[in-house]
């Protein structure tokens, strides 16, 4: 029998079928079907099985694809090949179980730390406005509830510092934390200091995330080489920003090394590169809190 599915069944030449022409079986209560191929037709309640090479027989002369990929063996036979099945592993079972999942660790709320430059040459093409600019949006709009975020500064040696240490985020806190980065930007470049200093406020903290926006080439130690390893052995991940042009290329390699992104700004950026760096940040974000399900096994 063939049926149309939406469009109409047409027959050409010598009797051929076209493309929308599906084979169908005929759905009347007399009719026994005991074997099935995938998915074939799901309305029928009684296709359960797979056809094989005893029972339910395999037709190897069949001019399908089962047969051209599969060497003409059976979908039974191809899989009880894998290491799922083999060696009576899975026995069928003769009744449903009733099976309960309950997680029992969460995963936790990230710890988010902006490690943000300030050095000198963050004055030029108005970095150091865009850069406050989307930080603070980030901080007022965007990041979850319950996150925790720090803010660290950096330039040369001396003129690292955190802004503000790791504050749990809440609706009447977002402002003044997003108050605290500034505009005065001046002195060299040291990321590795900036980096080492969110270290030390991530110490023993979980699921942890730092983000690095820089502009410059590194001119003062530690480098972002002498800190990766110290990056990737605290499980933290990073994520990188890189103004322009110039900045250390070693910011992708601290990115890639520790499962996190990197991001480029073009100076000509009006906020979109930034904006997708600081949004794909949430991505660490938990989706939402786990819940015990109840599964049935078949």
């Amino acid at each position: 029998d063939r049926t149309t599915l939406n469009i109409p069944c047409k027959y050409g030449h010598y009797g051929k079928p076209d493309a929308n022409c599906r084979f169908q079986p005929d759905l009347e209560d007399n009719q026994e079907v005991e074997s099935s191929i995938l998915n074939y037709l799901p309305l029928r309640n009684n296709i359960s099985l797979f056809c094989d090479n005893d029972e339910h027989h395999h037709n190897i002369a069949a001019p399908t694809k089962q047969n051209a990929f599969c060497n003409r063996q059976s979908t039974w036979s191809v899989i009880m090949q894998h290491q799922d099945f083999t060696g009576n592993r899975n026995p069928q079972i003769e009744k449903a179980e009733q099976v309960q999942f309950q997680i029992v660790k969460q995963v936790s709320d990230v710890n988010f730390v902006l490690v943000l430059d300030y050095s000198g040459s963050m004055n030029d093409e108005q970095r150091i406005q865009k850069l406050q600019a989307t930080s603070q949006s980030w901080i007022r709009n965007d990041v979850g509830d319950g996150n925790s975020v720090a803010i660290v500064r950096f330039s040369n040696k001396d003129g690292t510092y955190q802004l503000a240490p790791l504050t749990k985020i809440t609706s009447s806190n977002r402002e003044s934390l997003a108050n605290v980065i500034d505009l005065k930007a001046t002195g060299g470049t040291c990321i590795g200091c900036g980096i080492r200093e969110a270290l030390k406020i991530l110490q023993g903290k979980i699921n942890c995330v730092i983000l690095v926006l820089t502009d410059g080439e590194e001119n003062e130690s530690p480098t972002i080489q002498e800190v990766n390893g110290e990056v990737k052995a605290s499980g933290c991940r990073a994520v990188s920003v890189a103004f322009g042009d110039k900045a250390s290329q070693d910011l992708e390699l601290l990115a890639l090394n520790t499962d996190g992104y990197t991001f480029y700004a073009n100076d000509n950026d009006v906020g979109i590169e930034l904006d997708d760096a600081f949004t794909a940040v949430l991505d660490y974000e938990p989706e939402q809190d786990p819940l015990s399900i109840n599964i049935k096994v078949l």
